[in-house]
């Protein structure tokens, strides 16, 4: 319950570090190894995005080809309503387009 005599007294940060032979001793901090973990994680990162982007592009193709098939059914089932709807379209560009 009571720390022991013989335990470490750790009141100073400097403490936590020193070794059996009573030299500090710094955890090791190897630059490369940040560096790659940095790169590491990056490339993870990235490669993520890029399949979510992947996912996304191909969900918009297919909504894409989706609306292309339904709209040439309509015109299939309905010629003349979509002609209809076709010049008025045309008509009012006309008419802002010569504003």
């Amino acid at each position: 319950m009571y720390p022991s005599n013989n335990s470490k007294r750790m009141n100073n940060p400097k403490d936590a570090m020193m070794n059996e032979g009573g030299s500090t001793a710094y955890p090791s901090c190897n630059i490369m190894d940040g560096a790659d973990k940095s790169i590491n994680g990056t490339k993870q990162l990235v490669t993520s995005a890029g399949c979510s982007m992947r996912k996304m592009a191909d969900s918009l193709g297919h909504d894409a080809a989706l609306a292309g098939q339904t709209i040439a059914a309509h015109i299939r089932h309905r010629p003349v309503q979509s002609s209809i709807i076709a010049i008025s379209l045309g008509v009012v560009m006309g008419m802002l387009a010569r504003r």
